[in-house]
């Protein structure tokens, strides 16, 4: 910026001034000094009317103003070359997201609209539909969203957003709970734009929607779908996972674990093939072939100690060896995980340590470890509920009999109908 300077103050006039002075302007505005690069936008626009530079520091000045939230002086900059320049998209963007900062969502709406019909192949397109429907949704408007979506479909069936916006409608309708009609938009995506990177998210995003709605066999076949089609891509291995979480849910375990399998062999040791090879090990449980599973939670946690599976998989064999009445190991498993993890597994983990211990006989034990749970896992009801119908029993085989009364009518109070 020195040299820029100095060559400007010794030849003014010279041919190559502008571009000095456009230059030292660019340094402040890299150098987020907005105020001064502003000005010295405007040393150029004042000083070298006939610069081919003029737009290019209109612009520049208006984005000063903007990055220092001072839109209405950065509109009325943009407005001088919203119409004749080749800036004219971006600036009558620029235009639209400073009445939205302003709040002014009505004027930014009209702004946002005319940039999609007037540069309809301006990159700017995209973020001026955002820039509405963020404005819609800003003020619960969801339904004026979506009609944003069909009438940019209508017009444009085949621009470039087209795909895009589908994948937003399916999006906003799925939470309105609105869940045929997502799933609509999503399948008419896969369907009429083939070849669109958003195929994948659809499609999955469709399963899902049939999981939650416990149409299995729908959910079944759009993962068979995605799993052939996009066999590489990300969710096309995970389509795999569900693939097997459909069957496990079904209680076919075999079909399971091939599915599991599949993706064990491509994933190994990422946290996709992680989980399989953790569900896997579950399928296996339940299929009664304890002693594989067994081995497939120990393999888990050799290849990835810290894992959240490798976590989850101790919880496994702490409740295997619970049962066999190893409780030195249980207690040891759990404790690792009580260590590391602060989620629903650790409040498992503390769960069984103080089973551990009641079992044992060691109520007065099993009582301080259960007690851990409502404290430090309140937050997971499941295992707060658990833990005080043994901790009541704790009471009742101590003798506190009004202690393990209240507890159970605690939880009662708490959970009327379960």
């Amino acid at each position: 910026m020195t040299a820029y300077q100095q060559m400007l103050n010794r030849y003014p006039n010279a041919p190559f001034a502008d571009r000095a002075a456009y230059q030292i302007a660019q340094s402040y505005y890299r150098m987020e000094d907005y105020a001064r690069a502003g000005t010295e936008y405007d040393r150029v626009i004042t000083y070298y009317p006939e610069s081919e530079l003029i737009d290019d520091s209109k612009n520049m000045k208006g984005m000063s103003f903007f990055n220092q939230d001072r839109f209405t002086e950065a509109i009325a900059v943009f407005r001088t070359i919203e119409k004749s320049s080749e800036y004219a998209g971006d600036a009558l963007y620029q235009i639209g997201t400073s009445y939205y900062n302003m709040g002014d969502y009505e004027s930014a709406n009209e702004i946002y609209r005319r940039v999609i019909n007037e540069f309809p192949q301006s990159n700017k397109v995209a973020d001026a539909i955002s820039g509405i429907m963020d404005s819609y949704l800003s003020r619960g408007q969801v339904d004026q969203a979506i009609s944003l979506v069909d009438e940019y479909l209508f017009q444009y069936p085949q621009g470039n957003l087209a795909d895009d916006m589908l994948l937003n409608k399916g999006d906003l309708l799925y939470t309105m709970k609105k869940f045929d009609e997502a799933i609509s938009a999503y399948r008419q995506l896969a369907t009429n734009y083939p070849q669109s990177d958003n195929v994948p998210f659809a499609l999955d995003q469709t399963g899902r929607i049939l999981i939650e709605n416990g149409d299995l066999n729908g959910a079944y076949a759009v993962y068979e779908e995605l799993k052939e089609r996009f066999s590489s891509h990300d969710l096309g291995i995970l389509a795999s996972v569900k693939l097997g979480d459909i069957k496990m849910e079904e209680g076919q375990y075999s079909d399971a674990i091939e599915y599991y399998n599949l993706v064990e062999r491509e994933r190994k040791n990422d946290h996709m093939g992680l989980e399989a090879s953790y569900k896997k090990g579950l399928a296996l449980k339940k299929s009664g072939d304890t002693e594989t599973a067994i081995k497939t939670f120990n393999d888990i946690i050799s290849r990835s100690p810290e894992h959240i599976m490798s976590h989850k998989s101790r919880l496994e064999l702490a409740e295997n060896a619970l049962q066999l009445g190893n409780y030195d190991e249980a207690v040891k498993l759990s404790e690792i995980v009580v260590e590391n993890v602060v989620d629903d597994n650790a409040a498992r983990a503390q769960y069984i340590i103080g089973n551990c211990y009641f079992v044992s006989g060691d109520y007065e034990r099993a009582l301080n470890e259960l007690m851990r749970i409502p404290i430090l896992y309140k937050n997971y009801e499941e295992w707060v509920a658990h833990a005080n119908l043994l901790i009541a029993q704790c009471h009742n085989n101590l003798g506190n009999k009004d202690y393990a009364v209240k507890t159970l009518t605690d939880v009662l109070s708490m959970h009327p109908r379960d």
